[in-house]
C-alpha cells in the first residue's frame, strides 16, 4: 500500500505538468484569438468609417461638380454672347477654349499628384499590429 501511494505521488507531477502545459497553451491560444478578434473588429470599424466618409464625399463632390459645371457653362455662353456681334467673337471662343484646356491640364496634374500620396486607410490597425509584433519580439 505504501508503494502504491509513492507511485501515485511520483506519477502525479507528470500528469499535472502536462495538464498545466495544455492549460497554458489553451490560455495562450485564447489570448491570441482574442487579439485577432480585436484587430478584425478594429478593421471592420475603420472600413465602415471610411465607407461612410467616401459616400458623403462622393455626394458632396458630385453636387459641387454639377453646380460648378452649370456656372462655367453659363459663363462661357455669356462671354460668347457678349462678343457675338463684334469682330472678336472668334477670339472670345478661342479664349474660352484655352481656359478650359488649361483648367483640364491643371486638374489632371493635381489628380496625378494626389494618386501618388499614400492612403491612410487601416493606418490605426497597421500601427496596432506593429505594436503587437514589437511586443512579441521584445518578450522573446
Amino acid at each position: 500500500m505504501y508503494v502504491q501511494e509513492e507511485e501515485r505521488t511520483t506519477a502525479s507531477p507528470g500528469r499535472d505538468s502536462s495538464a498545466g502545459i495544455v492549460d497554458a497553451a489553451k490560455r495562450f491560444a485564447g489570448s491570441v484569438l482574442g487579439q485577432v478578434q480585436t484587430r478584425l473588429e478594429l478593421l471592420s470599424v475603420e472600413w465602415a468609417e471610411e465607407k461612410s466618409r467616401l459616400s458623403a464625399l462622393g455626394i458632396a463632390l458630385g453636387l459641387a461638380l454639377f453646380f460648378a459645371w452649370m456656372a462655367v457653362a453659363f459663363a462661357s455662353f455669356l462671354v460668347v454672347a457678349w462678343f457675338w456681334d463684334t469682330e472678336q467673337r472668334i477670339t472670345a471662343i478661342v479664349g474660352v477654349l484655352l481656359f478650359y484646356l488649361v483648367a483640364a491640364l491643371a486638374a489632371a496634374l493635381v489628380a496625378r499628384s494626389k494618386m501618388k500620396l499614400k492612403s491612410s486607410l487601416f493606418a490605426t490597425s497597421a500601427a496596432e499590429l506593429r505594436k503587437d509584433k514589437e511586443l512579441l519580439e521584445s518578450s522573446t
